[in-house]
């Protein structure tokens, strides 16, 4: 397939080369990327070859704003200005990333997605982490879990939690996150591929989606939803791993963990823990969720001195150490889902 020509113009060959160094490793950037700094080697090129994004340093579009063709423009705004409203602004200094993000919203809104323009497995299996008790270390097992199969495995953790606390663990700014790919999902499924990358974000190897910022919006998302857009992960991206952190304030909970390969529900020794758990147990069973139970692992996470702040993945230590040896006990060993 031929894909559609981006041409990166800056005077700073520094900036351009490095963006495009960016870009081009990233697997399914939908656009074929020429950079330049001169505008000879610019006009030269443009006359020969149709240029579908320009994207163009502020300082740079002044130059040439009269003398190029190109069906799109984007502004690489420098100096904080709107001199041209009329055109998409984002800023320039920023990180690549959140550059790569917004040039993926733009082409989702502004190009005709065909299918096949993204390489896919379709093949990502589920991990769930779901209990009735509170406070048993549930989301740090996650995220270390996943840290760790993203050693080896493309992997997304995903967080279902009515409150997080994710901004101030983590301290990413607010942007996207769950309910605006949900959106997305329905508002243009053909062209979830693309707005997935625009609300996925980075911890070390390990990719994630902020989840919903506020408990009343999760509380009104229908178990439907949730599936839908399970199985579109599922189906049109290509992780190997999707680490699902649950809780009972998501509709359609039991249905998500019958999607599950394996769940895993922490306990603790204390008799209001085991209460819990058989309450939640004997509703499986009454709901005809027998199949869940069957493919439940339960566990009681040891006390660890070592666990870090923030969900910081410490490679070698004492916890990252108990989860390996807990996947391998429990045959998850963290090359398995590899290709």
């Amino acid at each position: 397939m031929n894909k559609k020509r981006m041409v990166i113009f800056d005077q700073d060959e520094t900036y351009a080369g490095s963006l495009m160094e960016y870009l081009e490793s990233m697997q399914n950037f939908p656009y074929t990327i020429s950079v330049f700094s001169e505008k000879g080697a610019l006009l030269a090129f443009a006359a020969q070859t149709a240029v579908s994004l320009l994207l163009v340093s502020e300082t740079a579009y002044a130059l040439i704003r009269n003398e190029i063709k190109a069906e799109q423009v984007m502004i690489l705004n420098e100096s904080g200005t709107l001199t041209w409203k009329e055109l998409h602004n984002i800023k320039k200094y920023q990180s690549a990333n959140h550059i790569v993000k917004e040039i993926m919203h733009y082409y989702a809104e502004k190009e005709e997605i065909v299918y096949g323009q993204l390489t896919v497995k379709g093949n990502a299996r589920m991990i769930g982490l779901y209990s009735p008790v509170r406070r048993c270390s549930q989301t740090t097992l996650g995220l270390t879990l996943g840290q760790i199969l993203a050693e080896e495995n493309k992997t997304l953790y995903l967080n279902f939690e009515n409150f997080s606390g994710f901004p101030n663990l983590i301290g990413y700014e607010r942007g996207r996150d769950l309910s605006d790919l949900l959106y997305f999902l329905e508002k243009s499924p053909e062209k979830f591929r693309f707005y997935f990358e625009t609300c996925v974000r980075k911890m070390e190897n390990l990719d994630y989606i902020p989840p919903i910022h506020a408990m009343h919006q999760l509380l009104m998302i229908r178990g439907e939803q949730w599936l839908s857009l399970l199985q579109a992960i599922t189906k049109e991206t290509d992780y190997d791993v999707v680490i699902l952190d649950l809780s009972e304030g998501m509709q359609g909970l039991f249905e998500v963990l019958r999607m599950c390969t394996h769940v895993y529900t922490l306990t603790q020794d204390d008799r209001y823990a085991k209460a819990k758990v058989d309450q939640y147990e004997q509703l499986l069973q009454l709901c005809e969720y027998e199949d869940v139970l069957q493919k439940t692992i339960k566990r009681k996470i040891p006390f660890i001195k070592d666990v870090t702040e923030r969900f910081l993945y410490r490679p070698g230590g004492e916890f990252s150490e108990y989860v390996k040896k807990m996947l391998k006990d429990d045959g998850l060993n963290h090359g398995l889902y590899s290709n």
